[in-house]
Formats: C-alpha cells, sequence, structure tokens
C-alpha cells in the first residue's frame, strides 16, 4: 500500500511559484488529503476556470503526468491501489492557457512528461484523444479500433464535407446522378440519392482492398429512416448503369430487412437470401474468401454493447467477382442516408502474398514497352513477419529460369519492417527490357539471419507492343469452321473476361464477358494472326485487347460520349477502359479497327469524318498520339446494299488512310466468305497477315511486302479513250466489270489490259470533260481481282478518283 494511506499528514506538494505568461495565478500551498486518503484538494485560485492535476512518482517532479483534465472542481480523487509515494502538481486554466508549472529546485521551468493539454480544443485531453489535432469531441470509432473516424484513412464520416455538395474522395462511375449529395440528419452529415435509381454508383476512393477477393470487414451506420433503401456493393466493379463488372451487393430494404445479392457480370442477378435485423442503424459485414470458388459474407449488428452475429450468405463461384473496390449503388433508389462507413482490408495470413490484379501484376500480363524498349513492372505485396524482413524478387526467362541481367535477386532488394499483423506496400521492378516470356520470383527473407520465411511467383509476364482491336462482326470473327491459327507463347490476350492468357482463337470470346454491351459467341477472327506477323517479325511478344461487337455501326454506335468517355455501358468507353485499366507507363503502339458494313448508305464523307474524329478520340483518350491505325477495307458480300454505296465506305476508308501517315489500310475483297458477308478461317487468317504487314511497315518502318498502292491514273499520254492506272508493283488480275468510268455521261469500258505495273481501261468513246473512275463493282471474292504478282495481295477499292 502506499505511503500516503499509511502517513497521513506525509506529502510531497509542487506548487507553482512564479506565474508566467498564463492568466491564472499560481494555486496556492494549500493541496491536502481529507481523510479518505483519496481525495485531494486545494484552494480555489482566482482567474481559474478549471485546474489540471498532475502525478508522478519522483520527488523532484521530473515524471509528471495529466492525471485529471480540466476538472472544474477543487478537487480530485486518486482512487488507484496504494503502491508508493505520489508527487502531485495544480495547475490553474482558463481560455487563455494554463499556468505555469512553476520552477524546479534547480531553478529550470518545470515540463510534464505527459501534459494536460488539448491542441485541438475538442475538450479531449491529447494523450487520449483518438484523433489529435483534429476537433472530435464526440471520439467516435467506427470500426474500434483506436483510431478516432475524424482521422482514420479507413472512415467516411462526412463531416468535414459540405451540406448539399458532393462528398470528397468519393469518384462516381457508370453515368451521371447529380442528386447524390452530404444532407444533415439532425446535425449528423450524411450521403443519399434522391430515389431516381439510374443504375449508376459512387466508389469510396480511399477503401480499396488492393487485390481480388481479398476479406473484408466493412461498418455500416445508416439512417433509421423506414421506406428508404441504401446499396452497399463490395468487391465491387462496373455498375448496373453500365451492364459491366460485378459485386457482392448488400441492401437494407425499405421496411428493413436485409438482403444480399450478387451481381455477377452486368446486370445477372443471384439472390442470396433475407434477414431482419433489429437494429439496422449500425451494422458489420465481414467479407471472406473461402477454398476453392466459396466465399462467405457474415452480416453482424451492434446491440448497443456488443456485436450480435445474425447471418451468414455464401456464393459457389466467386471467380466471377473480380472487383476490389466498395461503392454506393443508387439502382435501388438509395434514398437512406449512409451515416459513415469504415472498410478494413484484413492481412493475408500467409508471410508473402503478390496482391495479382490486371490492373497491376498477374500471369501472362504483357507491359507495354516505353521508348527506352522496356517497362516498370508493379509488385503489389503484403507480408507478415514478427521481424524486420528482406523482399528480393527477380526476373528469369520462363523458358529457362535464368535470371536476366541486372534483374536477380541481388538486383532488387527492399528492406521492411516488422509486421506481426501483417502489412501492404508497392514496389516496382524497373527497367525490365523488351522480351520473354518472363517469371517473377519473389522471396521474403529474416533481416537478422536470411532464413526464408515466404515466396511466391507471377507466370509468364512479358514487355512488348499492345494493341487495342475493334469493329464489329468480321473483327469479332465469324468464320464457321475450319482449322484454327495456332496460338503462340509470345503472343497475349486480356479476354473479355478480364483477364490474361495465352491468345488463342475465339480471341473475342463470350465466355463470362466482364463488359456486357459486347457481348457475343463469335468464332475465328484475324486477330491471333495479326499479333503473330508483328510479333515474329519485331522479335518481342504483342499484346490484343479485343473489344468489338457484331452489326455496329460508327455513326452512333461507336461515338465517344463526351461526358464521359470511358462509360463501360459504351462501346467506345469500354475499349478505352479495358486500356486505360492496365496501368501502363507507356501507351500502347496501336489501334486495329475492321468495321463500315453497318454504315453502308452514309457516303464517303459522312463515314470518313466520323473515322476521323474516331482516330482522333483514341488517340487522345489512350494519351497515344503515335498510336498506329491499322483498318481492314470492307470485302465483297451478298447482301441487298447497292454496290456503289459498299464501294463510297471502302473509298472513305482508302482516303482516310491515304490522309494519316500513322494510318494504313488493307484491301480483303479476295478474300473467300464463311457466309453473306463474313470472312472464313482462311480468309481470317490471311487478314490478319497483311493487317500485320502493314502496321510493320507504318508503325515499325520494317519492309514487308503490301498489296499495291495506286501511284496515278490518267490518260493515257492525253489520249482520252484510254485511263492508265498505275501502281507501285507490278499486278495481275482485273476485268471490264470491275469498273466504271463517267464523263460527261457514263463511259463504258470495251476492253482492259494489264501491262507491269498499269491497268489500262480502254474506252468505248473518248471522255469529255471531268473524268472518274471507280474500281469494286463485284460480290465475289472469286472474281478476278487485280492483285500483287509477288502475292502480297489485293489493290484497293476506290470510289471517283480523278483521272488526270
Amino acid at each position: 500500500m502506499r505511503v500516503r494511506q499509511l502517513f497521513q499528514g506525509l506529502l510531497l506538494l509542487l506548487w507553482t511559484t512564479t506565474s508566467l505568461a498564463a492568466p491564472p495565478g499560481e494555486v496556492s500551498n494549500s493541496l491536502h488529503f481529507d481523510a479518505d486518503g483519496q481525495t485531494l484538494r486545494w484552494s480555489a485560485e482566482p482567474g481559474s476556470t478549471a485546474y489540471n492535476v498532475y502525478r508522478g512518482a519522483s520527488p523532484r517532479g521530473d515524471d509528471l503526468a495529466c492525471f485529471d483534465f480540466r476538472t472544474p472542481e477543487t478537487f480530485t480523487i486518486d482512487a488507484e491501489v496504494p503502491s508508493r509515494l505520489w508527487t502531485y502538481l495544480v495547475a490553474g486554466w482558463n481560455d487563455q492557457g494554463e499556468g505555469s508549472l512553476g520552477r524546479a529546485s534547480d531553478g529550470t521551468a518545470r515540463t510534464s512528461v505527459i501534459a494536460c493539454a488539448d491542441d485541438d480544443g475538442d475538450s479531449v485531453r491529447d494523450d487520449r484523444d483518438n484523433c489529435p489535432g483534429l476537433a472530435n469531441p464526440g471520439q467516435q470509432d467506427q470500426d474500434l479500433d483506436g483510431q478516432g473516424d475524424a482521422c482514420d484513412e479507413a472512415t467516411y464520416d462526412f463531416e468535414s464535407d459540405t451540406v448539399g455538395q458532393r462528398p470528397s474522395a468519393m469518384t462516381q462511375t457508370g453515368g451521371v446522378n447529380d442528386s447524390f449529395v452530404v444532407v444533415d440528419r439532425g446535425g449528423d452529415l450524411a450521403v443519399s440519392y434522391d430515389g431516381s435509381a439510374n443504375g449508376v454508383g459512387d466508389l469510396f476512393d480511399r477503401l480499396d482492398g488492393a487485390m481480388i477477393r481479398r476479406d473484408l470487414d466493412v461498418y455500416v451506420d445508416a439512417s433509421a429512416a423506414t421506406g428508404e433503401v441504401l446499396t452497399v456493393s463490395l468487391w465491387s466493379d462496373g455498375t448496373f448503369a453500365e451492364n459491366a463488372g460485378s459485386g457482392w451487393e448488400v441492401r437494407l430494404e425499405a421496411d428493413g430487412t436485409l438482403s444480399s445479392r450478387v451481381r455477377r457480370v452486368g446486370r445477372d442477378y443471384e439472390e442470396l437470401g433475407q434477414v431482419t435485423p433489429s437494429h439496422p442503424e449500425r451494422l458489420r459485414l465481414r467479407l471472406r474468401k473461402g477454398t476453392g470458388t466459396v466465399s462467405e459474407l457474415g452480416v453482424d449488428e451492434f446491440d448497443g454493447s456488443q456485436w450480435q452475429a445474425i447471418a451468414t450468405f455464401s456464393v459457389s463461384d466467386d471467380h466471377l467477382l473480380l472487383g476490389h473496390g466498395l461503392m454506393l449503388d443508387d439502382r435501388d433508389g438509395g434514398r437512406r442516408p449512409l451515416l459513415r462507413l469504415t472498410a478494413n482490408a484484413l492481412p493475408v495470413a500467409e508471410p508473402l502474398v503478390v496482391r495479382t490484379t490486371a490492373e497491376s501484376l498477374t500471369d501472362w500480363k504483357l507491359f507495354q514497352r516505353t521508348a527506352a524498349n522496356q517497362a516498370d513492372l508493379p509488385l503489389p505485396v503484403s507480408w507478415r513477419s514478427d521481424d524486420p524482413v528482406r523482399l528480393e524478387a527477380r526476373v528469369v526467362e520462363a523458358a529457362t529460369g535464368l535470371p536476366l541481367a541486372g534483374h536477380d535477386f541481388a538486383d532488387h532488394r527492399w528492406s521492411l519492417p516488422a509486421a506481426p499483423g501483417g502489412a501492404d506496400t508497392g514496389l516496382t521492378l524497373t527497367g525490365v527490357p523488351a522480351g520473354g516470356n518472363y517469371d517473377v520470383e519473389v522471396r521474403l527473407l529474416r533481416e537478422s539471419d536470411g532464413q526464408l520465411l515466404g515466396q511466391a511467383s507471377v507466370a509468364q509476364v512479358a514487355v512488348g507492343d499492345v494493341f487495342l482491336a475493334v469493329g464489329q462482326s468480321n473483327m469479332a470473327g465469324y468464320s464457321g469452321a475450319g482449322v484454327a491459327e495456332e496460338p503462340v507463347d509470345e503472343v497475349h490476350l486480356f479476354g473479355n473476361d478480364y483477364r490474361w492468357k495465352r491468345a488463342s482463337e475465339p480471341m473475342d470470346s463470350g465466355f463470362e464477358q466482364v463488359d456486357r454491351v459486347s457481348v457475343e459467341n463469335p468464332a475465328h477472327s484475324l486477330m491471333l494472326a495479326f499479333a503473330k506477323t508483328v510479333s515474329a517479325a519485331i522479335g518481342v511478344p504483342v499484346a490484343v485487347i479485343p473489344a468489338p461487337l457484331g452489326g455496329t455501326n460508327l455513326h452512333t454506335q461507336w461515338q465517344r460520349r463526351q461526358s464521359d468517355p470511358d462509360n463501360r455501358g459504351t462501346l467506345y468507353g469500354s475499349s478505352i477502359h479495358r486500356v486505360l485499366s492496365q496501368n501502363y507507363g507507356a501507351p500502347i503502339r496501336g489501334v486495329i479497327w475492321y468495321q463500315g458494313e453497318s454504315d453502308v448508305g452514309r457516303g464517303t464523307a459522312a463515314y470518313r469524318a466520323d473515322l476521323e474524329a474516331l482516330v482522333a478520340n483514341y488517340r487522345s483518350d489512350l494519351a497515344a498520339p503515335e498510336a498506329f491505325f491499322g483498318n481492314c477495307q470492307l470485302a465483297t458480300h451478298l447482301a441487298a446494299q447497292d454496290l456503289d454505296a459498299w464501294i463510297a465506305i471502302q473509298e472513305a476508308q482508302r482516303q482516310q488512310a491515304e490522309a494519316d501517315p500513322l494510318s494504313d489500310v488493307v484491301a480483303l475483297v479476295d478474300q473467300p466468305r464463311n457466309d453473306t458477308i463474313h470472312l472464313n478461317v482462311e480468309g481470317y487468317k490471311e487478314a490478319g497477315r497483311r493487317l500485320g504487314r502493314a502496321v510493320l511497315v507504318g508503325s515499325y518502318g520494317l519492309s514487308q511486302p503490301l498489296g499495291p498502292q495506286i501511284v496515278s491514273v490518267s490518260f493515257d499520254q492525253g489520249a482520252r479513250d484510254r485511263v492508265v492506272i498505275t501502281y507501285d508493283k507490278d499486278v495481275t488480275g482485273g476485268t471490264t466489270g470491275l469498273y466504271r468510268v463517267w464523263a460527261d455521261g457514263p463511259v463504258t469500258i470495251s476492253g482492259l489490259s494489264v501491262v507491269g505495273p498499269q491497268v489500262i481501261l480502254q474506252l468505248q468513246r473518248s471522255a469529255f470533260g471531268a473524268t472518274v473512275v471507280t474500281y469494286g463493282y463485284s460480290r465475289s471474292p472469286d472474281s478476278p481481282w487485280v492483285e500483287a504478282v509477288d502475292g502480297a495481295g489485293a489493290a484497293l477499292a476506290f470510289k471517283d478518283l480523278p483521272v488526270q
């Protein structure tokens, strides 16, 4: 027991002897204990509105700590079990500050070890304030982690936001809903929608699990307002409005029940069940990744003193849940206000985990190389260790296991602190050279003795060039049956399922497609043959990111939404989102396009303008001003469209490529079809090879055999009854039925001859006045189309070229 209880009269008292700048004067030498040995009293000091009581174990008063903070009384009670002699000091306080703590016996100003201070003015002493530096008199701590909501990055409490305005650090996605604003709920700020239910969402920017299917604890404080709905989406990606992505939704219904459902892909829902909480105003959601493809969501309610489990929901195919964010969803109205939300991503259980995502690093991902012929690879990791550790990584050739020069374990080392509870960090493997495929190997070592604690790897990554593939059904590929193009490891694919993989046909497979705007089930395309052609020539891997949709036109369906360019509910927005979500450190190499059939009838000028705008938009939105645009001129068809209207689109395609040095277009009129409009497997293979060669010439400056290009169209040495079409190489083929000549009226073509690079049209009469020639009048790929003698391909169709 303490000495003070044995010797009631023995107290070591310190008091202020000099009044410094603080208004309260010194507390007189009046400190004493009552007979109970617990109540310490002193005389009131004029000017003091409260008192700070300090206590320490040292008789010298050099270990004083705040004991009683700003008590308005002239006494305090110390009921601690006696064990030692204590030293006490009392200082007056008013709204201008604390009185002096006096001077020590050596004359120096006395200080405290723990001050009775409140720097943020919230009437909570700093050493007990769960958010020092920010005023939070209520000391709210939604997740009870000891860090107040006001300064917890994992908490949104909206108290620093402005009523009637959007909350900070939240991003609206999927469209626009201006009704999502901060509202005042009786002095407690919250957010809500107006009930319009247009399917957009608002992401909590600071709350991201940083890896798919990471365990989460989410705390939700909602208004008790009945008749309204609140929907929180976990592991969220995309929105209902966009018909894209997925998420695990928890919905407080208008009648007070809680529903759980999974939005699998787009707008495909699975209802998991309901429960009626007794305390819906405060819930805890425990999302846990289970074994295999099973995950569970536990729901707890707070009964005023503790958490009570009320329900568990499970899903059996969680592989479709690819998101790692949190979002409020207005799909069901969203008028029930959200008061607070806290989300904590739980530490991983293993000593070392590479947090793989399509946005960062994952198996088979290809990184766009920079102008320096290399790329920086992100390395997001989580680790758990009782001791300081060293993380090491290396990049090895996947085929041999040999490390790249400058990229062995000794070249990529980071010292990390002890993290008994787990920690995350983002690292970077800088300067990985173009090539691959590579494996990234990571290991965690105890710093003190080098003991291996954990290891992980990411397989078949590469550094090379990326191409976005867009258009309509002939890009998607409706080939029918045939022998497919053989896959190779050097060609990678970011599929419609938002997964990186080894590329193989069908490249545009709709299986488990994430962005439903372009969902279809095509067969063989030109994409794999294109990528193989390019990769083989440049000597580095190539990736394709497909996003076409059959039956779509350029003038409405492929337009850019000005207010929301990367909206995944639009064809254009979905296509650029797939690229931008990769977080590349360099712009992609190019865009390949096969489209125009659905725009037949718009005419040359209108389609060309639309096409030029599309190319400009892609280069701008992808921050890729040098991106090459590789186009496929329309092939033949058996549809009912007028051939002149068909050729008008072919001419627009030719004109756009001719006017843009970073574009080219290849002829496909000679390629075999599967049906009335789509090429067959062999046709798509050749289309891919031709497009690949055009890109190699135009984007890489390599020498490749190309189809014949027009040099001039003129009368034969002034003779107006003969038109000479000169190409840049020797050609073969041609027949009078493929051409039309118009001067002062239609001019009949009576004969055709081919001499080296020239096609000579013999006219039945002389053409007077302005004369134009058109080429492409056939619906059959078996017609004698003009082709290069060297086998490089067919000549482009054209319309109304002036004869000089």
